[in-house]
């Protein structure tokens, strides 16, 4: 497993090679949230700096303009480069990741004896919603990860649903 260095701001510093990031597929979500954050704070830096030329901000104070324009630009210099494909990339990495062990914290609350509708309310959708989603996971489950995946303990939380209120 490789460590990336991380600025205070959870961002990654310039020479960061993004691709051997995504390369990696031992690198930690805390990395990739990384790879985010230093997208963002760049683009942001991009679009304050694009509306200091465009004399939207700082306009009545030329002197303060040309400070804020170099600091912003230095912002952009230290942080490492990140193209939006390769955010999308590492955004698409941590969807797949927690929508991976979303239905295994489901199973858990159930076990728990949590209800469809408090799992649903967690979730921010209905409880037939939340049921139904498990529902499919289970069987996606199967499929990708066919003996690593109790099927009886997962279709056991959805089978007790008589037990709700």
């Amino acid at each position: 497993m490789t460590f990336y260095e991380l600025t205070i701001h959870e961002t990654l510093p310039a020479g960061t090679d993004i691709a051997d990031i995504l390369a990696d597929p031992t690198t930690t979500n805390r990395t990739l949230f990384a790879v985010l954050t230093t997208y963002r704070h760049t683009r942001i830096n991009r679009e304050t700096v694009a509306r200091i030329d465009a004399r939207e901000v700082y306009a009545d104070v030329p002197e303060r303009a040309a400070v804020a324009r170099e600091r912003f630009l230095a912002g952009i210099a230290d942080h490492a480069t990140v193209t939006p494909a390769q955010a999308l990339e590492v955004n698409r990495k941590l969807v797949d990741q927690l929508t991976g062990t979303r239905w295994q914290l489901m199973q858990d609350a159930r076990e728990a004896g949590d209800s469809w509708t408090a799992i649903g309310a967690a979730l921010g959708m209905t409880k037939q919603g939340a049921l139904d989603w498990y529902q499919r996971k289970i069987g996606e489950q199967e499929r990708y990860t066919g003996k690593f995946h109790d099927a009886d303990r997962a279709r056991a939380v959805v089978d007790d649903t008589a037990e709700e209120s």
